[in-house]
């Protein structure tokens, strides 16, 4: 089982790069509150991916293979515009 807590998830928003560090931060600021303990997983296995690919799918440049994952990332993209 994957650790949700928000204290958690922040610290693994810290990435290598500024500007994804910004942008899933600003998401998971944004959205803790109100996500389902199943979003919250979701989002702790989609951190798990290499920064230089998480960077890609969040300014559009290419699509997670996962369609769940592929929404998620749609949301992040959408309030970091």
């Amino acid at each position: 089982m994957e650790d949700t807590s928000y204290s958690r998830l922040r610290w693994q928003c810290r990435r290598g790069m500024l500007e994804l560090d910004h942008i899933l931060q600003e998401y998971l600021d944004q959205q803790y509150q109100s996500m389902s303990l199943d979003k919250k997983t979701q989002f702790a296995l989609l951190l798990e991916n290499a920064d230089q690919t998480l960077l890609e799918w969040c300014l559009g440049n290419e699509s997670p293979p996962a369609q769940s994952d592929n929404k998620m990332v749609q949301e992040i993209r959408n309030m970091s515009v």
